[in-house]
């Protein structure tokens, strides 16, 4: 009769809500992802990507923050996987705190649409993901090498020097002649 009735007290015992609230408190809950932002989202190829996200971990055991960039689309065809996915950590803005700061320079990046995700990870190797809505476009500005800009002005020197001989030379066929002299051959006296 003492085991039925045990059974029956452990069975109320495991039930009660007490027990509850204590497992909800138990080491192992992930990590919460509670912002996102981002300071600077540039648009050419060598900026930066700036921002921080703030992440709150129940557990106290937050091992780090990543941001993962992933070239996606027609962009990563024939693209090399190594070049394809792009990571960042995150560091911890101050001591104790929740904030996390990223800057990523985009120097060497394919140009294409990258999607951004936010991982936290904790000690206990629990993962909360955040994947951004819009998507980084970086494209490539080409820019002219370092001497061009010398040689535009000296070939722009150049050709106003021919528009200017040219327009003095003009002048002179259009301006109006006198009497002209009529041209008498020389001829040397042999002896």
């Amino acid at each position: 009769m003492k085991g039925p009735l045990i059974l029956i007290f452990l069975l109320a015992f495991l039930l009660a809500p007490f027990h509850h609230a204590q497992a909800a408190q138990e080491p192992g809950a992930p990590p919460q992802i509670k912002e996102v932002k981002f300071l600077k989202w540039p648009e050419v190829i060598g900026e930066a990507v700036e921002g921080y996200v703030v992440v709150i971990d129940p557990d106290g055991d937050l091992a780090n923050v990543t941001v993962v960039f992933e070239l996606t689309g027609q962009w990563a065809k024939g693209v090399p996987e190594d070049r394809r996915v792009r990571v960042a950590r995150a560091e911890n803005a101050e001591p104790g705190s929740n904030k996390f700061e990223f800057c990523v320079s985009t120097e060497g990046w394919a140009p294409g649409e990258y999607r951004v995700t936010v991982l936290a990870i904790d000690r206990a190797n629990h993962t909360a993901e955040y994947i951004c809505k819009d998507r980084l476009a970086l494209r490539l500005e080409l820019r002219p090498p370092e001497g061009a800009l010398r040689w535009a002005y000296l070939g722009f020197g150049l050709f106003l020097c021919l528009v200017f001989v040219m327009a003095v030379a003009f002048s002179k066929v259009l301006r109006p002649r006198g009497l002209e002299k009529p041209i008498v051959p020389f001829y040397p006296e042999i002896y």
